[in-house]
């Protein structure tokens, strides 16, 4: 991704995405938005995958009848279930969820843990791409879409969720019409203060990176 970053950076009109924001000079509203995914769906799922592989396994590994590998899986899923919750309420109480946050001075994002915003005026990169496909389809898109902005001394990034899935919860909550309304609005935002033109980092050739 370096090298696709800096052939990009050096020649960015050989590789504009097809895409281009159109400049838009309001802060778009809200002008923080924070992607949390919902408790339940996960716990659910890590559960019922728990419960399954705890009664295949009492089944085969200990010859135990399957009524009794069905109570004692519930009863591990059960313990499994209560410790996961207690981490995760533990876990959500710590302000460190992705977010994207913009205001005239500058704009921040939190997917990289990264809170420190960086100026409008130092940005000089901004890009796109598509994330890595996973065999586990955890996400109502295939590739995840990103975008990044950088200056000469860091990069941040945000995820950009086209379909939003069960999973996902948006706050200030958006319906997925209104959160591609506020996508669209930031990164015409970005193109109003930056100036700089939209790279796509997968349109730059593969073997010339290698």
């Amino acid at each position: 991704m370096q090298r696709k970053r800096q052939q990009a950076f050096a020649q960015p009109a050989s590789y504009q995405a097809s895409y281009q924001p159109v400049p838009a000079p309001q802060i778009p509203q809200p002008d923080r938005v924070v992607t949390t995914t919902k408790v339940s769906a996960i716990l659910l799922i890590i559960l019922l995958f728990s419960f399954i592989f705890l009664t295949v396994m009492g089944v085969l590994s200990f010859s135990i009848s399957l009524l009794v590998a069905l109570l004692i899986g519930a009863v591990i899923t059960l313990a499994i279930g209560i410790l996961l919750f207690i981490a995760t309420y533990i876990e959500r109480s710590k302000p460190k969820w992705p977010y994207v946050e913009v205001s005239e001075d500058g704009i921040a994002t939190a997917i990289d843990k990264i809170r420190q915003p960086i100026p409008w005026q130092d940005i000089c990169f901004f890009a796109t791409y598509k994330g890595p496909s996973t065999p586990i389809k955890i996400n109502s898109d295939k590739y995840a879409p990103y975008y990044e902005l950088a200056s000469p001394q860091r990069i941040i990034r945000w995820q950009y969720h086209s379909r939003l899935s069960p999973r996902i919860k948006i706050q200030p909550e958006l319906d997925q019409a209104a959160y591609d309304r506020w996508h669209q609005q930031l990164l015409g935002y970005i193109k109003e203060r930056t100036g700089l033109p939209l790279v796509d980092l997968d349109a730059v050739p593969a073997n010339w990176a290698s």
